[in-house]
């Protein structure tokens, strides 16, 4: 009796231990040291049109014993597919970009780390300074929520510093001086805090000029019934007494 041979299956991604797309990024970075890379290196790479940032000159980085590091830009470059290290690589290698491409686990945190933004312990660098790549977005890429409290909280602190009751106003100085609270703005989710807290700072300032008319009222009403002399009237007021209908300073000799 004939018997047939069981066929052999291929072993499994997970049996090889190899699964499709290991060892590639959509998200791959490196670092470009200006005496070493190539020439016209940032216009090589806005005429890949790939998507990407690329840092301020980290020229204020320490190493681990204080001593200063070699002035480096970051590059972070960010591919619509997976990107092997070898596809990678043939972009670093026109810009002449070293060490070896490293794939990123995350393009914000990297995008983020450009600045040191998490990072207090090191140099801050500008986020301005930030060159975007192929109609990237920087501050899309790197918002957090906390950073929306942290630009509310010093929008509030600056309103009730100046006073200033117009949003219109407020929001002029934001577009002309202060873009990063423009932006948060603009992003809609703080808009209405921002406007009921200049309408209620109103209220209060109100409710101090009604005290005070209120208060200035009562002390005139004291004078009147002679309750109050000019000294009084001076201590409580700060202020001496006038006759209302002379414009005498009351009690002079």
């Amino acid at each position: 009796m004939e018997t047939r041979k069981a066929s052999k299956k291929p072993a499994s991604k997970a049996a090889t231990g190899k699964t499709r797309g290991a060892g590639r990024s959509r998200t791959w970075a490196a670092l470009v040291y200006p005496e070493s890379a190539a020439e016209g290196w940032r216009e090589t790479l806005e005429e890949l049109h790939i998507t990407g940032f690329i840092s301020p000159l980290h020229d204020s980085d320490v190493n681990p014993d204080g001593t200063q590091k070699k002035p480096h830009y970051h590059v972070l470059l960010m591919w619509e597919g997976v990107k092997s290290a070898e596809q990678a690589a043939e972009v670093w290698n026109l810009i002449k970009a070293v060490p070896e491409p490293r794939p990123v686990n995350s393009a914000r945190g990297y995008a983020r780390y450009l600045c040191h933004l998490d990072n207090p312990e090191k140099h801050q660098y500008n986020p301005a300074d930030v060159v975007a790549l192929g109609g990237a977005d920087w501050e899309a890429v790197t918002h957090l929520p906390t950073d929306d409290y942290a630009a509310v909280k010093e929008m509030c602190m600056y309103i009730r510093k100046n006073k200033i009751y117009s949003f219109a106003q407020f929001f002029d100085l934001c577009m002309e001086k202060y873009d990063e609270w423009a932006n948060t703005l603009i992003r809609g989710g703080s808009l209405g805090i921002i406007k009921e807290y200049q309408r209620s700072l109103y209220w209060e300032a109100q409710q101090g000029i009604q005290q005070a008319a209120a208060e200035r009222q009562e002390i005139q009403r004291r004078i009147d019934r002679e309750d109050l002399d000019a000294d009084e009237v001076e201590r409580e007021t700060g202020m001496p007494r006038f006759d209302m209908d002379t414009g005498e300073i009351l009690g002079e000799e």
